[in-house]
């Protein structure tokens, strides 16, 4: 690649349903820009940093706390807060290459999509709350729901979120769809039914593609 920084700066986030391997996808991908001479920062959300792991902890991993579908999204709204405002923009001014596992699409497709949250509502919130900040590049993984379901399941003990009913997660799959469709230029679909080396091969090949050396 003739301009080894041609990735620098750039704000990436991988999104899917549960099992659909954005962890996996996240750490080649990882990889891959650091072969090419990248300051690479792998995140996640919620989380990313002290306040917003505490949230996130509450929201995944407390089975006994029912929280309300507007309450979650404010819960997560409130840990990215924290979260842009004490990693991401500062990386992102120090022309630091992001990837995070998840962040507004999210919100729209598991409280929008999934639980009925009002999107307009939602769409307000971020924009009040974060400036409407977005990714430069979002890569969401797509497969079957069953599949994914049984690969998340392997993984161990589900947290709050897999253990939802699948008609949750199928609604999941409709909304990021929808999502994909009012966002063309920024997010791009992802066949996540294949092996992890050919999922990344496509990554990658788009990647060079929406920013050629």
């Amino acid at each position: 690649m003739s301009n080894q920084n041609a990735f620098s700066g750039l704000f990436i986030t991988f999104e899917g349903g549960e099992g659909t391997g954005k962890t996996t996808q996240i750490a080649m991908l990882s990889e891959y820009l650091r072969r090419h001479d990248t300051d690479v920062l792998v995140t996640r959300e919620p989380g990313g940093c002290t306040e917003a792991e505490a949230l996130r902890n509450l929201f995944q991993h407390r089975h006994d706390l029912k929280w309300e579908p507007i309450s979650r999204a404010l819960i997560v709204t409130a840990a990215r807060a924290e979260h842009v405002i004490k990693v991401i923009d500062p990386a992102l001014k120090n022309k630091k290459t992001i990837i995070c596992d998840r962040f507004f699409d999210s919100t729209l497709a598991y409280q929008g999509y999934g639980m009925g949250v009002d999107l307009n509502v939602l769409k307000a919130i971020h924009k009040d709350a974060l400036n409407d900040i977005q990714p430069d590049i979002t890569f969401l993984l797509d497969m079957d729901v069953s599949e994914a379901m049984k690969r998340a399941t392997n993984r161990g003990e589900a947290d709050a979120i897999e253990s939802l009913d699948i008609s949750f997660h199928e609604k999941l799959r409709i909304g990021y769809n929808e999502i994909a469709k009012q966002n063309k230029v920024r997010i791009h679909m992802i066949d996540a039914n294949n092996t992890p080396e050919k999922v990344h091969e496509q990554v990658a090949q788009k990647l060079e593609q929406i920013i050629p050396s």
